[in-house]
């Protein structure tokens, strides 16, 4: 079953719009390569929603460039419910972006990530995973807890996968795809993170882990913080919010576009599998 929302896709009022709009793009291309056998069930790049501008503010003060390619429930800038929820926990999400460069308002380090496992960070609500590259090109993990009282986001090890790509060169002025797998089976939880460097259908694994979890970089935890975040099993680990998000995040550089075409958010087919 393919989602799809019958309305016409927007573009943003000025910079300071940051309110979600749909993406639309043609139709689907088939050609891009699955990982796992996957079922009828998707939602294609052109039903995903875009958040941006290049002078974002920052919680601490400043702007910087900010690009979130997103399916959740959201309202648009007429207040009106867009997105939903995913509605199914075993996924294979497939993200092509368009990167430009470094963009007149950055600050700090930015990181091209794919976050799924969980609801929108908000509140009390938990967890999320998220896998991808730093921008300049080192592989990268991390989960992220609740917000409240303040965010928290501790890293992953980046295990499994290929270590000739631990780091594949500068994010910028270029076209990737990235590729963030989550699937539970009678072993756990397990996570995977793909990518196409080159734009030419030929993934390779950067990331595999089973179970794998935020680790406390403090020990013993300080400032009231938590222990390590925990394995995602469900959808929610904590908090109200039962809705499923997809995004993909980058920072600190302008334009980022996503493929529309060759994006997409399957159903992995845990059956067609075998032994799961």
């Amino acid at each position: 079953m393919e989602i799809v929302y019958n309305m016409a896709p927007q573009t943003p009022v000025n910079d300071d719009d940051r309110s979600p709009y749909l993406i639309g793009g043609g139709p689907a291309d088939t050609s891009v390569t699955m990982i796992y056998p996957v079922t009828d069930n998707v939602i294609n790049g052109n039903q995903w929603f875009k958040e941006s501008s290049p002078r974002w503010p920052m919680s601490g003060g400043g702007s910087r460039a900010s690009t979130r390619l997103i399916y959740y429930k959201m309202r648009d800038r007429h207040g009106d419910h867009v997105g939903g929820c995913v509605p199914y926990k075993d996924l294979e999400v497939t993200t092509y972006v368009k990167i430009g460069g470094l963009a007149s308002h950055h600050s700090g380090e930015a990181r091209c990530i794919v976050t799924t496992g969980g609801p929108g960070q908000h509140d009390n609500c938990c967890c999320v995973y998220s896998i991808g590259f730093t921008q300049d090109g080192d592989a990268y993990a991390e989960e992220e807890g609740p917000h409240e009282p303040h965010p928290t986001i501790f890293k992953m090890p980046v295990v499994g996968g290929d270590p000739g790509l631990r780091n594949i060169g500068p994010m910028k002025n270029r076209t990737i795809g990235l590729k963030s797998i989550i699937y539970h089976d009678s072993a756990g939880t397990h996570l995977e993170g793909y990518v196409d460097k080159d734009n030419n259908n030929q993934w390779k694994c950067f990331y595999k882990a089973l179970n794998p979890h935020g680790i406390n970089p403090h020990h013993p935890p300080r400032n009231g913080e938590r222990r390590d975040l925990p394995v995602i099993t469900h959808v929610p680990m904590e908090g109200n919010d039962d809705c499923q998000e997809m995004r993909l995040r980058y920072d600190n550089y302008w334009p980022i576009d996503l493929v529309a075409e060759k994006s997409s958010i399957r159903e992995i087919d845990i059956h067609a599998m075998g032994g799961h």
